[in-house]
């Protein structure tokens, strides 16, 4: 029982960072793309254009990529953070990356 709540524990500590990092706010794709562009993008097309070369760019080089994402097969992961993030203008402001 002990081992188990252990185990539940490091578990809780282990999983949250794991989602920070591939928040738009950490150091994910979406999180370089909005870092990088602090002001958003005028238009969809922008921001959609920058989190694709920033996907690939990661997607090419897994030393980029968040240590969970490290060994992930290339394909997996450009499948992974295209269906993870989106571009999007919130109350009609500039468009950012956000999580779906």
């Amino acid at each position: 029982m002990k081992k188990l709540i252990v185990a539940a524990a490091v578990a809780a500590l282990v999983l949250p960072s794991t989602a920070m990092a591939n928040h738009p706010l950490g150091n994910g794709p979406g999180g370089q793309v909005n870092q990088a562009n602090p002001d958003g993008f005028k238009n969809r097309g922008q921001c959609q254009s920058a989190l694709s070369a920033e996907i690939n760019r990661q997607r090419q080089n897994p030393e980029e990529r968040v240590a969970s994402r490290q060994d992930q097969k290339a394909s997996d992961f450009q499948r992974d953070m295209l269906d993870r993030f989106e571009c999007r203008s919130e109350d009609d402001g500039p468009y950012r990356v956000y999580l779906r």
